[in-house]
């Protein structure tokens, strides 16, 4: 929901050079901070004492994680160097292991929108890496989607979207937490309709607090929560199953009945997605308003389809509602 809000924010305004400077620290800080994570794998796969003696560029991975964070603009940058050199690659190619599979690995499970999303998703941590700390770079708007985390603390987030005869107000709710008495008011009060944004990619990873506990299965969970609630018994619902295309070629790799045993389609992506789609109309109520929009929603015109699509649905009712009333002038 965050990708599509901020998407939704800039249908009204450019991101400001302002803006971009200040995505431009976050994003460094956030992809040094990506890969001291990553150099701890690599710690823990080989860099023992007998290694590190045949491949100096190991002991230069323990001296940076015993330095001070990636905060250190010197330790960072001295940080992406060493991890960008073919050195390290090579040391550990000779040691029976590939960076490139252990880097994959990671970023599913720990930063799995670098894999999924199109802006990253046919390179590599280095090449971010690269990128992101050259002297010239400037931030894109999809780094701005993914690094800038200055509004998380916020329990809503609001985007307006002025459309012909109407303007929308989209409002994300940050804390899914079960203490809703924070937020519910707000969705009881206004909404005319709930968006329900679910990114299909997710379905093999866990939860950062609890690995255990499938990602996928929590937005059951939470989507359960609020279709059968009593305060939303006659507010429509319209979900979105997101990011279809990652989700395409990931069960290719990754079968879906690993995480979903009672799923027999196999690596039929078409199969697949019907089966997402009955999982949630499978938990709504026969009477409760509940349609499916299954995309990507990586740009603009992802996300505009979706809006427009959500009007012609979902907000159907009410934007005919508004049509009829008349508008009072003044004399």
């Amino acid at each position: 929901m965050s990708f599509f809000l901020k998407q939704a924010r800039l249908f009204e305004s450019p991101l400001s050079s302002d803006e971009r400077a200040d995505v431009r620290v976050e994003a460094r800080r956030s992809v040094a901070s990506i890969c001291r994570e990553y150099l701890h794998i690599i710690d823990e796969y080989v860099c023992i004492l007998e290694w590190i003696k045949a491949h100096p560029v190991l002991g230069r991975v323990k001296e940076i994680l015993l330095s001070e964070g990636p905060e250190d603009q010197e330790t960072a940058e001295g940080m992406v160097s060493m991890y960008c050199d073919q050195e390290l690659q090579l040391a550990l190619k000779q040691l029976g292991h590939n960076l490139e599979d252990i880097e994959r690995r990671f970023l599913n499970d720990r930063f799995p929108h670098i894999l999924t999303c199109p802006c990253t998703s046919n390179g590599s941590l280095s090449s971010l890496l690269k990128r992101v700390f050259a002297p010239d770079y400037v931030p894109t708007e999809h780094d701005w989607f993914h690094f800038d985390q200055r509004r998380l603390g916020r329990v809503v987030q609001e985007a307006l979207i002025h459309r012909d005869s109407h303007t929308l107000r989209l409002l994300r709710i940050t804390d899914r937490s079960t203490q809703r008495r924070k937020w519910i008011h707000i969705l009881v009060d206004d909404a005319a309709c709930l968006l329900f944004i679910c990114d299909l990619a997710i379905y093999d990873q866990g939860l950062l607090e609890d690995e255990t506990v499938n990602r996928l299965r929590e937005y059951f969970l939470l989507f359960d929560s609020l279709v059968n609630s009593r305060w939303f018994t006659h507010t429509p619902f319209f979900v979105i199953l997101s990011n279809v295309s990652a989700f395409r070629r990931k069960i290719l790799q990754s079968p879906l009945s690993k995480w979903f045993p009672q799923y027999d389609g196999g690596s039929d992506a078409d199969t697949a997605l019907e089966f997402m789609r009955d999982q949630f109309l499978e938990l709504a109520k026969a009477e409760q308003n509940v349609r499916i929009h299954v995309s990507d929603i990586h740009s603009a015109e992802d996300v505009m389809a979706a809006i427009e699509t959500v009007e012609d649905t979902s907000l159907s009712g009410v934007l005919k509602e508004i049509a009829r009333v008349p508008v009072k002038r003044e004399c």
